[in-house]
């Protein structure tokens, strides 16, 4: 709710805003890099589409993550249960 209104009161005042969502999973995944003339290093495996998903299915200003990245975590952040996604 405080982010909506938030978020009103910026529109109303021609300001710029931004909402953020960000998904992370923890797991095995391949990363290299890639490229012939220009070189990039990027990541691929089932990691990127998981964090990807529990990221576009979050809330403004939320992060979710895995249940493995709970196991982690739970020690160091106190984290809120959502839902299995």
């Amino acid at each position: 709710m405080y982010q909506q209104k938030k978020k009103e009161l910026k529109i109303k005042q021609n300001k710029s805003y931004f909402e953020l969502r960000s998904g992370i999973y923890i797991c095995p995944d391949v990363a290299g890099i890639v490229g012939i003339i220009k070189f990039a290093y990027d990541i691929w495996a089932d990691t990127v589409n998981t964090a990807l998903r529990l990221q576009t299915s979050g809330t403004v200003e939320k992060v979710n993550i895995s249940g493995a990245t709970h196991h982690y975590i739970k020690d160091y952040f106190e984290c809120t249960y959502r839902a299995k996604i």
